[in-house]
């Protein structure tokens, strides 16, 4: 299968940046998902607009948190 994207960047871009976004999507879509199944982000059932707002805030620090522990695991041998 053949894909294409269509670009405002400059001719001149390197052939990295442009992989980087055209693979962009890819990474939006997995922390979406990560934070709806994992995080509990579809879980909301209220009917106002303040509490979907500060459960996806919630939500949104909890993930961060996570992808922080993450990318920089601590030294579990360490004190």
């Amino acid at each position: 299968m053949f894909r294409s994207w269509i670009t405002d960047l400059p001719t001149d871009t390197p052939l990295s940046l442009l992989v980087r976004h055209a693979t962009s999507r890819w990474n939006i879509e997995t922390a979406y998902h990560e934070m709806e199944q994992a995080l509990g982000l579809g879980d909301y059932e209220g009917r106002t607009y303040r509490g979907l707002h500060h459960h996806a805030t919630l939500v949104s620090a909890a993930h961060l948190f996570c992808l922080e522990q993450h990318l920089n695991p601590k030294d579990q041998a360490t004190p």
